[in-house]
């Protein structure tokens, strides 16, 4: 008989070791990461990687463990201008499933802070805050015709639209950019400046370790060791 496992994979027997990643089964892992973080990792580099098949069993692993429906919910959202919007999609409908299994009442309390009119200073403002005057700078040196998309797009979109949100801490923000950008892999110089935001947000090295740690099943050990490169060049122990 096919049989599932938390993790979403069919018949558990052909990946015997797969439950030793299961942070609510083996507690040695990420030990430095709470709940919220550790279902943080796990859901950004499950939306990442484009399958849906363990979501609906994170998701309600994570509340389970007292992570919020709106903190999950941002958790997934979080992860829309970094994966692309398709990939967030895919995964929204196996999270709703889950929440409503839940008891839990949907749609959630919208957690938009911007307007239409203010949501390019609030992003550039928030984005000034994280990675300091190197924006400004960027800025003022961007050619004109790449405006729309330096500037109006990655500061109003990225950052206005989503890091002003409520719901979830910038620190924990970055960690969800963190993961998704390791989940996709290739794209290692965006991983470096948010390895950095994590730091300057007061995320330790062991931190993105564990997050690491507890993601390589969904990364495999190409991507995680990276990742693992980048955070070590980084952050210095």
């Amino acid at each position: 008989m096919c049989r599932k496992n938390y993790w979403g994979f069919r018949d558990k027997r052909r990946i015997p070791s797969v439950n030793r990643f299961n942070p609510s089964i083996n507690r040695a892992l990420g030990t430095t990461l709470n709940a919220r973080q550790k279902y943080a990792v796990l859901l950004s580099v499950v939306t990442a990687a484009g399958t849906s098949a363990p979501v609906a069993r994170l998701v309600k692993a994570a509340l389970k463990a007292g992570v919020t429906p709106v903190e999950v919910k941002e958790i997934l959202y979080q992860c829309a201008p970094y994966t692309g919007l398709g990939r967030v999609d895919n995964v929204l409908p196996e999270a709703n499933r889950a929440m409503q299994e839940a008891g839990v009442k949907l749609p959630l309390p919208d957690q938009t802070q911007v307007t239409d009119e203010n949501r390019l200073a609030k992003g550039i403002e928030v984005q000034t805050a994280i990675f300091g005057d190197v924006i400004t700078k960027m800025h003022a040196g961007t050619a004109e015709n790449e405006k729309a998309l330096m500037i109006r797009a990655l500061s109003g979109f990225c950052f206005g639209d989503f890091y002003t949100r409520s719901g979830l801490s910038i620190a924990d923000r970055e960690l969800v950019t963190f993961s998704a950008i390791a989940g996709l892999g290739g794209c290692e110089p965006q991983l470096k400046a948010h390895t950095a935001a994590c730091a300057k947000e007061g995320l330790t090295r062991q931190n993105l370790i564990d997050a690491l740690e507890i993601a390589v099943p969904f990364l495999g050990f190409p991507r995680t060791l990276n990742a693992l490169a980048v955070v070590k060049n980084i952050i210095k122990a």
